[in-house]
């Protein structure tokens, strides 16, 4: 499924940017 495939991503994207950058702000555009 499409959708699950983009939440894995985008799940795996802010888990990583939150543990590089806590300060950080994301815009997703999906």
């Amino acid at each position: 499924d499409l959708f699950n495939t983009n939440a894995g991503i985008v799940r795996d994207l802010t888990e990583r940017v939150a543990h590089v950058c806590p300060t950080a702000m994301l815009g997703i555009i999906t």
